[in-house]
């Protein structure tokens, strides 16, 4: 059997969900089996999205060893992606590969956030200026990874802080 025809339903996942996105404003979760690509779907999608202009996204999952992980299946170059731009990790953590931040030192230039919502919960504790200035872009894209997770309260915080 072909690679092409064994991921096939991925592409097929993606059209929708250019499909949805060209309708406007949405919200959806891609529930796939263990082992399907939900991952890969996911920075297909984003690197399909990120030559539009203005657009930012997002990434949210519960660990720094997943933020780590999804940040490696990017392939990145010191900070930044090939076809999407800069990137920040913004965790209370420090890691061996990648340089942590925290949230008052997201550039206003950066292109995609990996972060915890354990961490970004702050911003709806206090006001931070950078978060909100990164923010505010044409459309930003929120991808959260293992999304098993969402009804958490810190998750829930950063849904209404954005």
């Amino acid at each position: 059997m072909s690679t092409k025809n064994k991921w096939s339903f991925q592409d097929k996942v993606i059209g929708v969900l250019k499909e949805m996105d060209a309708r406007g404003d949405f919200s959806t979760i891609v529930h796939l089996p263990t082992g399907a690509g939900k991952t890969r779907v996911a920075i297909r999608f984003i690197k399909d999205m990120a030559v539009k202009e203005d657009v930012k996204f997002l990434w949210l999952t519960d660990s720094i060893d997943l933020l780590c992980q999804s940040i490696s299946r990017f392939e990145p170059k010191d900070s930044t992606i090939k076809g999407i731009g800069k990137f920040q990790l913004v965790c209370g953590s420090q890691t061996e590969k990648y340089k942590s931040i925290g949230i008052s030192e997201i550039e206003a230039d950066t292109n995609i956030i990996f972060a915890s919502p354990r961490t970004l919960r702050k911003i709806r504790e206090t006001d931070i200026k950078q978060f909100r200035t990164w923010v505010s872009c044409n459309k930003l894209y929120i991808i959260y990874d293992e999304a098993h997770h969402i009804g958490a309260d810190s998750a829930i915080d950063v849904f209404r802080s954005i």
